[in-house]
């Protein structure tokens, strides 16, 4: 079965008894706020706060979300963050005038840098979850050879000897997976350019 995709999840989003599509988000853009907010020095309480405030106010405006109004949806979600996070420096013990930390946040690049990091994990979210769905789906070798030379990088031979495969085999294995893979991620980005 295919995985919601993004503009499905955000529609089911504003249904606050969809634990399931919940989850999903939160499994996904977690990380993301997470590795921003130690990037950006602060404590790990602190980076709990603000997720927390994220997603608090996710739920209550998500059900107003349009994209011809919004724009897409990690756009409008990382003008959220990034206002979070200008509201928790705010808060912290680093006391700065709020024009001084948007001022600040500009001058960081963090617009740029928080739309990056957003897409780079939204991708890695992507793959673990199409990658989770197509190894059931394939053969522990098919499964193995894809791995052991896309992720670990090990040489096809070499691989292909430690699974008593030829080097085609191997060859094939990989590409198979890989097309799974792909044709996941990109039915899942055709509905995510709302």
């Amino acid at each position: 079965m295919l995985p919601d995709t993004r503009h499905s999840l955000i529609l089911r989003l504003r249904h606050a008894d969809d634990v399931e599509a919940w989850r999903e988000f939160v499994e996904i853009y977690r990380p993301i706020m997470v590795r921003m907010g130690r990037r950006r020095g602060m404590q790990d309480a602190d980076i709990e706060e603000t997720i927390q405030q994220v997603f608090i106010s996710v739920a209550s405006a998500v059900v107003r979300w349009r994209p011809e109004a919004e724009g897409r949806f990690r756009s409008w979600l990382m003008r959220i963050v990034r206002n979070k996070l200008i509201d928790q420096f705010r808060a912290s013990s680093r006391r700065v005038a709020t024009a001084e930390l948007v001022e600040v946040a500009d001058e960081r690049g963090w617009d740029d840098e928080l739309a990056t990091e957003i897409e780079r994990e939204y991708r890695r979210a992507l793959f673990r979850r199409f990658a989770a769905q197509v190894r059931k789906q394939v053969a522990p070798a098919t499964w193995d050879a894809f791995w052991q030379t896309s992720i670990e990088g090990r040489a096809v031979e070499a691989v292909a000897e430690g699974l008593g495969l030829s080097a085609g085999s191997v060859y094939a294995a990989r590409s198979r997976v890989v097309a799974r893979i792909r044709a996941l991620v990109q039915a899942c980005e055709v509905d995510d350019e709302l």
